[in-house]
């Protein structure tokens, strides 16, 4: 079984892959076809082919920037991507596995938390997701090394023994970081850090689907140690309990309660508990199946408001 944060994420990578694929095939058609009309006279090199807000395009030009600019700036858009795709799955992971296992979060820790808050919780379950998306929060602003601490202080993962190892994956973040804040200008700090000589870094062909491999089998070996790990058993086993069916009828597209991303209290997503959705005819059925209390929960609030 997977965590539904590992399946979005290597969805992403995905449509990342298919996004490079695609995108140096149309470079690649693109300038052959100019190439072609030139040689064909039916284009002349200083011809204005394509103008932006800022400069316009000659046919030349334009076969130079779609053969090295253009496919540059992409691969490190998506490289960029993908790290923070990384590190949402990461944090998402912890949300999800603080609802199965609530345990794991315990510690000696002391917390501030408003009466207001305390008062109006309305079960445990909402002060624990209260005090996960404060961590998860933290963990978003602090970066990858502040993550991966997270995960081997609560849950006992150490990163080094996943591929491709806990340098690599720093690598990549320090990378992402000197792309976005840097322009890809190489600070001190990278050079010592990675014996690196150069003046900027990039993102070549080949480093990007090697770090799109590496971030994909990463994220397979988390999920599985994880599974195996602090669960033991295949994810979701222990939790599901109940099942449900329930059919609607009425305006189904605005309907919130069937939004996948609806949360319960406890920070549950409906998205998890869905097993079947059939629509037809204006209605629609649908099967509920986990944790006895979210599902009777999910239920109790489509008796009140429908």
């Amino acid at each position: 079984m997977l965590l539904i944060s590992h399946k979005r994420f290597q969805a992403e990578i995905k449509r990342l892959k298919r996004l490079i694929a695609i995108s140096d095939h149309s470079f690649k058609e693109t300038r052959e076809k100019l190439i072609s009309k030139l040689r064909s006279k039916e284009l002349q090199m200083d011809d204005e082919i394509l103008s932006s807000s800022t400069e316009p395009f000659r046919v030349v030009r334009l076969i130079d920037v779609l053969r090295a600019q253009v496919p540059r700036y992409l691969r490190e858009l998506v490289f960029v991507r993908a790290i923070s795709a990384l590190e949402v799955y990461l944090i998402d992971s912890i949300k999800e596995i603080s609802t199965v296992n609530p345990s794991l979060f315990k510690s000696d820790e002391k917390l501030e938390i408003q009466r207001s808050k305390l008062f109006s919780s309305s079960s445990l379950d909402d002060l624990l997701f209260e005090i996960i998306e404060k961590d998860c929060r933290g963990l978003g602003s602090s970066g990858f090394s502040e993550i991966t601490k997270y995960y081997k202080n609560k849950m006992s993962v150490n990163y080094s023994s996943l591929h491709p190892g806990l340098g690599t994956l720093e690598e990549y973040h320090d990378r992402r970081h000197l792309l976005v804040h840097r322009l890809g200008v190489v600070d001190e700090k990278y050079s010592h850090k990675y014996n690196f000589t150069g003046k900027k870094v990039g993102v070549e062909s080949t480093y990007l689907l090697k770090a799109l491999d590496d971030l994909d089998r990463f994220s397979q070996e988390h999920n599985s140690l994880i599974m195996s790990s602090l669960f033991g058993v295949p994810f979701g086993t222990t939790t599901v309990s109940y099942r449900c069916a329930c059919v609607l009828v009425g305006d189904i597209e605005s309907n919130v309660f069937l939004k996948p991303d609806f949360i319960l209290s406890g920070g549950t997503l409906l998205e998890t508990l869905l097993k079947l959705v059939k629509v037809k005819d204006g209605r629609v059925t649908f099967v509920l199946e986990g944790k006895d209390s979210h599902v009777r929960e999910y239920a109790h609030l489509l008796k009140e408001r429908h």
